[in-house]
């Protein structure tokens, strides 16, 4: 995420195509799909060079993640 982080401030728009693609095919692999869906559309709008929205994008996907990484800490709480 930082390394799109860093894209975004760049305005790095082939950077942030790539990622999106990674981020996409890993989320699925992982089973989360939210994430692979939003990585897929952060894909498209940088292939059409709107950097606001792959801001907006991106922070739903940190938002995914963070869920995510939640709901996990919760479970290893809950079987300890």
């Amino acid at each position: 995420i930082e390394v799109l982080k860093t894209a975004l401030a760049n305005s790095d728009f082939v950077t942030i195509k790539k990622l999106g693609h990674r981020i996409q095919g890993s989320a699925k692999s992982y089973g989360f799909e939210q994430v692979g869906l939003l990585s897929k559309d952060l894909e498209k709008a940088a292939e059409n060079t709107v950097i606001e929205k792959c801001r907006d994008i991106t922070f739903k996907i940190e938002q995914e993640i963070s869920s995510a990484q939640q709901s996990f800490n919760d479970s290893l709480e809950i079987n300890s």
